[in-house]
């Protein structure tokens, strides 16, 4: 999820590294954890933007194991 984000941000215009607002919404602690080991290889530690993560439940697709939501500048 990150991968796919970072390359339609980097797309756009934009970039992970610029992210200014971050949410997680993952279905498991289990994920919470993977969220948080990897998210850093994608944003940027000196600057990091404001989150959000808060378990959740009913996401959309069956598939789903978190959703995510971005605000990045350009």
């Amino acid at each position: 999820a990150f991968e796919r984000l970072s390359k339609d941000l980097d797309a756009a215009g934009g970039s992970m590294k610029n992210a200014v607002m971050t949410g997680y919404y993952p279905l498991t602690g289990d994920i919470m954890a993977k969220i948080r080991a990897v998210r850093f290889e994608f944003l940027d530690k000196a600057r990091p933007p404001s989150s959000t993560m808060l378990l959740f439940e009913g996401l959309p697709s069956m598939d789903a194991s978190f959703a995510l939501e971005v605000i990045a500048l350009p």
